[in-house]
């Protein structure tokens, strides 16, 4: 069952300070959305599948997904082959009708997931598709990730 347009607003909330965690079910499978540092000085909201973010499940090469979740529940990025001002430096030497014929993937991109979010809305965007997500549980969390951490 989807959640409800009631505990989406309650878990933005709970979500909406520095550090927090939410945990979702997901069939079997659980989903653990907690906020924090995505990079240097930036927040974000990072989502852990049973509990890890792993490397191994990362593709490229349209290669087969090692773990087909995370096409459901991280953000999909697009990154194009050719950057805008590359693209137009070969139409523009070449011509718009031969740099086709010469680059035949000029308008390709490829699509891969990360398990950052930079905002609640992309979040909730994504994981309000999902009928099976049911909240099991959010609490605030006190920096305890970050204590003892170099300090």
């Amino acid at each position: 069952m989807a959640l409800t347009k009631e505990q989406w607003q309650e878990v933005e909330k709970k979500l909406s300070g520095f550090f927090g965690s939410a945990k979702f079910s997901l069939g079997e499978r659980e989903i653990t959305v907690e906020r924090g540092l995505i990079d240097k000085d930036r927040l974000g909201f990072a989502v852990y599948i049973d509990g890890w973010i792993k490397g191994e499940w990362h593709t490229f090469n349209g290669e087969e997904m090692k773990e087909p979740l995370i096409a459901k529940v991280w953000c999909p990025r697009v990154i194009k082959l050719y950057k805008p001002s590359e693209k137009a430096r070969i139409i523009k030497a070449l011509g718009k009708r031969y740099a086709k014929k010469l680059y035949p993937n000029l308008e390709a991109q490829r699509v891969y997931f990360s398990p950052h979010f930079g905002s609640f809305r992309a979040l909730k965007s994504v994981l309000s598709k999902l009928e099976e997500l049911e909240l099991k549980e959010y609490e605030p969390r006190a920096a305890a990730g970050v204590t003892g951490v170099g300090l």
